[in-house]
């Protein structure tokens, strides 16, 4: 087995070690709390650092894992992404773009699916490790569990769709030698493809971007965490027009 692989088992196993918990099997969303899944995360030059999403029916709410961090609260009945920061005391507004834009490169997709019988199982179910190519290229590897946290797997798809038709709305205005390959297929394309074969507990990045789910749990709803602040300025965010 190779370094990486193994380094990435022990990250499973730490997570495995907190998901199998008391917690396990009773982070069902209900009425009085929410699903909060914790991910350290890590990319180039820079140190890593924690993000947290807490989902409920209503909303998803990503931040840093602190409740009075700048935060992003999608609405998931209004379909609606707002972006706050506090210290510039503003919202960024984002819906779903309706466009004629179209990619125009050729893009071949391919998932290769290992299996490694080493990687410890999350709730009795064993990480699949696939590697997404585009174009023969590795974009992404997962570590996905197929059937872990439905409720933050449809938040997190319809959150991704929205994104993805305001970079397809934009793509027109974007020179043809920054419409990487990647992006496109992965942001664009089929936003949620590196969610097609269950939640990831890891997953790392042609970019070097690498995350992986430290912990999950049912935790208490606390009902201004999915508030927007009063009295800040509101921008609206629109897709570019097509040509």
């Amino acid at each position: 087995m190779s370094i990486r692989v193994y380094l990435i088992g022990l990250l499973l196993s730490s997570f495995v070690l907190i998901a199998c918990g008391e917690q396990s099997g009773k982070s069902a969303v209900t009425a009085d709390g929410n699903l909060m899944l914790l991910y350290m995360e890590s990319e180039a030059g820079v140190d890593p650092y924690q993000s947290r999403m807490l989902v409920n029916k209503d909303f998803l709410r990503m931040d840093d894992g602190t409740d009075a961090s700048d935060y992003t609260l999608y609405d998931r009945n209004k379909h609606i992404i707002y972006s706050v920061t506090h210290g510039e005391q503003s919202i960024l507004e984002l819906k779903q773009v309706k466009t004629k834009n179209r990619i125009k490169r050729a893009l071949i997709l391919d998932a290769e699916k290992l299996h490694d019988s080493s990687v410890p199982k999350v709730e009795g179910k064993s990480p699949v490790q696939y590697h997404l190519k585009v174009n023969n290229k590795t974009c992404s590897t997962i570590y996905a569990v197929k059937n872990l946290q439905p409720q933050a797997l449809a938040a997190l798809r319809e959150f991704r769709k929205i994104l993805a038709s305001i970079h397809l709305s934009k793509l027109n205005n974007t020179p043809d030698d920054m419409q990487e390959e990647c992006f496109l297929a992965h942001e664009v394309q089929v936003p949620n493809r590196t969610l097609q074969f269950g939640l990831p507990v890891y997953e790392s990045s042609s970019t070097g971007l690498k995350r992986f789910l430290v912990d999950y749990k049912l935790v208490k709803h606390v009902p201004k965490l999915f508030t927007l602040p009063k009295g800040y300025k509101i921008t609206h965010m629109t897709g570019a027009a097509a040509k």
